[in-house]
């Protein structure tokens, strides 16, 4: 799944199996931009997507499951889903722009 565990470097920290930590600090959500013509949308949080939040992504970008998530909510400054209320505006770029930035 694409996350933005995808898009960290690695850090200098390794887990006991020898892999290396990723590194949340490599991430500068100001490179997530829209490139010419690529317009974020808006979405107005509502009931549903608070009951059942895996909903967020998927009704966004078509897909039967969820994606993106976590980069939705850090690139609008939201730490949690569960700060999100009713009627809050959440933007969305484009799959596009968000693919360009986990693999530039």
């Amino acid at each position: 799944m694409i996350s933005r565990y995808t898009a960290m470097s690695p850090s200098i920290e390794v887990d006991a199996d020898k892999e290396f930590y990723p590194d949340p600090l490599s991430i500068n959500y100001d490179d997530l931009i829209s490139s010419e013509g690529n317009t974020p949308s808006k979405y107005a949080i509502d009931t549903l997507t608070l009951q059942k939040p895996f909903i967020l992504t998927a009704v966004v970008y078509n897909k039967t499951f969820s994606i993106y998530d976590d980069i939705i909510l850090s690139w609008n400054d939201v730490p949690h889903i569960s700060t999100l209320d009713v009627d809050d505006v959440l933007y969305f770029p484009t799959e596009v722009d968000i693919k360009t930035f986990i693999y530039s």
